[in-house]
């Protein structure tokens, strides 16, 4: 019953709010055209080309919501405290002849009768002069897509639902409605953004630009926490440092139970403050699920052999010979941690900063350790590096195309 009264009042608000968004500086009578609206706006003035900074039209389209003229809902938005919907606008005013009709692509007075844009969208409401740009409407997607066409330069994966460069067909990680969430670093719903949304190699999106400044401080995927490149070269660096850096005696029996991002296995590791070497995949790629302390002298090996003893015996070859634990030694495990010879330490969330990934870049001053053999700027420069060497056709198999990103991943069309 609560939930129903909260649903009736969330409407009600939204209902209220946007109604007195549209009529707060609404037109009394949507047919006055002042001397103001009249005016031609350029999108290169010295060019001449008529439009807006957004696009290059020549004609004005009329708010449905306040009735006021614009060249185009990015300039509405952009002054206004509402927004367009734009497949709602029914009429335009060519910037030519000034004169006011329905929406279209040419003008209807015959005394000018010029094309107002060479591309035209009737669904979005979209008008587009630039002759460089390729445009289409998707149905699947519901709005104008850059690009040639379907078929010729991009597809819709239906369950991904969004269009592709057709090189990742049949080649992609296919996630359900992908692209219908926010970018996960600015926060901007990127199946609609105008900003250059790309595939990570995990499957998962985000806008290019915010994916550049990431992976300066960061190899890991923002959603997932998978690994971005093949970081074996950055894995080997934490291996040397280890072996040069001993930990303080009194954590000599202390373990850790650990989830790698990669391989998505769980094993045990040795304890250290930010570094826990995964036994399948050989990373480092992992977050800490509990730390324990050994009273019996337990090894390490003896406490994976438990859960996976075909790993221990090849000597950690890889997660590809993986096999699942019998039962029998799962209830070993159980039987072992529940035992008095093990003390659990801590039970560490996994957002806890420090502790829920291994490629943390600051550790705790009274461990007078660094985290690896030089600065923070080197670090962040290997791991960028890496990123990007690494997220090309390396990562993916794929040919680079001519409108990818630098990084070799093929971008997505940008919404219109």
């Amino acid at each position: 019953m609560t939930s129903q009264w909260s649903s009736r009042q969330r409407r009600a608000s939204s209902r209220s709010v946007l109604a007195s968004n549209r009529l707060e500086e609404k037109m009394t009578d949507f047919g006055t055209i002042t001397a103001a609206d009249q005016v031609i706006s350029f999108h290169d003035k010295e060019r001449t080309i008529i439009g807006c900074k957004h696009y290059q039209r020549s004609c004005k389209l009329q708010a449905h919501c306040c009735g006021k003229w614009y060249p185009c809902r990015f300039c509405h938005d952009e002054v206004s405290d509402h927004n367009i919907i734009r497949n709602l606008t029914v009429t335009m005013m060519c910037m030519y002849c000034r004169t006011v009709q329905p929406a279209g692509q040419d003008c209807i007075n015959q005394a000018c009768g010029k094309k107002v844009s060479k591309y035209y969208c009737k669904e979005c409401k979209l008008w587009d002069n630039d002759p460089r740009k390729n445009i289409y409407h998707c149905y699947d997607c519901g709005i104008c897509r850059i690009g040639k066409g379907l078929g010729q330069d991009y597809f819709h994966c239906k369950k991904c639902n969004v269009c592709m460069a057709i090189s990742l067909k049949g080649k992609h990680k296919c996630i359900e409605r992908n692209l219908e969430s926010d970018c996960p670093i600015c926060g901007e719903y990127m199946f609609t953004s105008t900003t250059t949304v790309i595939f990570m190699p995990c499957g998962h999106c985000i806008h290019y630009k915010c994916h550049q400044e990431y992976i300066n401080t960061s190899y890991q995927c923002p959603t997932c926490f998978k690994s971005l490149a093949n970081m074996t070269d950055y894995f080997r660096r934490i291996d040397a440092m280890l072996a040069s850096h001993q930990m303080p005696p009194e954590y000599a029996n202390s373990y850790t139970y650990v989830y790698c991002n990669d391989c998505e296995k769980k094993c045990y590791a040795k304890f250290h403050f930010l570094y826990h070497k995964c036994i399948c995949c050989r990373g480092y790629n992992t977050k800490i699920l509990q730390t324990l302390e050994v009273k019996d002298g337990t090894t390490l090996d003896t406490l994976n052999e438990l859960i996976m003893p075909s790993v221990v015996s090849a000597g950690g070859s890889g997660p590809s010979g993986l096999e699942q634990p019998a039962s029998e030694n799962g209830n070993a495990v159980g039987d072992l941690l529940r035992s008095s010879s093990f003390h659990s330490i801590r039970h560490i969330s996994s957002a806890t900063p420090g502790f829920s990934t291994s490629n943390t870049s600051v550790l705790s001053a009274s461990t007078q350790l660094s985290v690896l053999p030089g600065d923070a700027a080197s670090f962040a420069n290997m791991t960028a590096a890496l990123v990007r060497r690494s997220s090309g056709s390396e990562m993916n198999g794929l040919p680079s195309r001519s409108h990818s990103v630098s990084s070799g991943v093929d971008a997505f069309l940008n919404p219109q």
